[in-house]
């Protein structure tokens, strides 16, 4: 059965969730228990690829969970083709 609450035992840990569509970026930041604690968008003004844009919004949301010192992070998102390049 899939579930789609996510949860992580672990106090420290955060999941980072990002979406990259059209030419806005974002990414909500949840706590163990999956509250949500801060979320972010951004607006992108040029879109090369899809793909680019997803990766863009791994980057920006990575570094936005680095700036709130939200250090210890699951990344989870959409483009099969990003996460296989990060691996």
């Amino acid at each position: 059965m899939l579930s789609s609450i996510w949860s992580n035992e672990e106090w420290m840990w955060h999941q980072l969730n990002e979406e990259g569509k059209e030419v806005l970026i974002g990414c909500v930041i949840h706590n163990y228990l999956g509250c949500c604690l801060t979320a972010m968008t951004k607006r992108i003004p040029r879109v090369v690829a899809i793909d680019c844009l997803e990766a863009l919004a791994v980057y920006e949301a990575v570094c936005f969970a680095k700036a709130l010192d939200c250090l210890d992070i699951e990344v989870e998102g959409d483009c099969k083709r990003v996460f296989d390049f990060t691996e």
